[in-house]
């Protein structure tokens, strides 16, 4: 491994937590579902939902955020409700019910110790997560495992990214973000299709599998000087 590679991007569902896509998509629907009330029919926020999905991996000129671009499509094709309402909705969401999925998810205490290591040994750490969830949303499920969102140099969200994975633009901004070339940077994740992608964009993927690549870095670095 390239040892001048001093940004490292790790992915959050599946590689610093411990739970399935599958696992938390059926909790987080549940809970919706509950949350709403019956306020709107379940058949069409999950045909608005996976519309909505599907405008964040089309073509993009990058001017609108994924959040802005998200919330546009997918009030417009749910009947009877505005963004407002719908913003507001979630918003109450991620503040309420939303709490109950902490009960599984769960950490993964050997990726979150080379994690930790890392950033002791002075390089650059980022969340490169898949950003089709919010700010709030996503630095809750790090407070849950044990991870204050400040230890990262930056933290891929709805809000502050313009594309998603596997698009290579996601990558790119994500290194721009940390003012690093695509080259200084290594993608720690699961998924050999969207994290895989970034080596499209002239990064090195790891995957969580092969975690023994970057315990091995760890090591060979524990005694040279801190980066800065």
């Amino acid at each position: 491994m390239n040892e001048e590679r001093s940004f490292f991007l790790f992915d959050l569902d599946g590689t610093l937590t411990d739970i399935s896509e599958d696992e938390f998509a059926r909790k987080y629907f549940s809970l919706i579902a509950e949350h709403s009330d019956g306020t709107f029919e379940m058949t069409d926020f999950f045909r608005a939902i996976n519309i909505a999905l599907d405008s964040l991996t089309s073509n993009r000129d990058g001017k609108k955020n994924n959040y802005e671009l998200f919330m546009e499509v997918f009030a417009s094709k749910m009947p009877d409700h505005d963004v407002s309402f719908f913003e507001s909705f979630f918003s109450d969401f991620y503040s309420s019910s939303y709490e109950e999925l902490s009960r599984i998810v769960r950490p993964n205490d050997r990726m979150i110790s080379t994690l930790l290591g890392l950033k002791e040994m002075g390089f650059h750490i980022v969340l490169a997560t898949n950003p089709i969830f919010p700010e709030e949303a996503i630095f809750k499920r790090l407070f849950w495992i044990g991870l204050d969102p400040e230890i990262f140099s930056h933290v891929t969200t709805m809000e502050n990214s313009h594309y998603v994975k596997p698009q290579v633009e996601y990558y790119l901004e994500a290194a721009s973000a940390v003012s690093a070339e695509p080259e200084e940077c290594i993608m720690i994740g699961n998924d050999a299709v969207l994290d895989g992608a970034s080596t499209k964009a002239g990064m090195v993927f790891v995957h969580v599998k092969d975690l023994e690549q970057l315990e091995r870095v760890t090591e060979g670095r524990k005694n040279q000087p801190n980066q800065g």
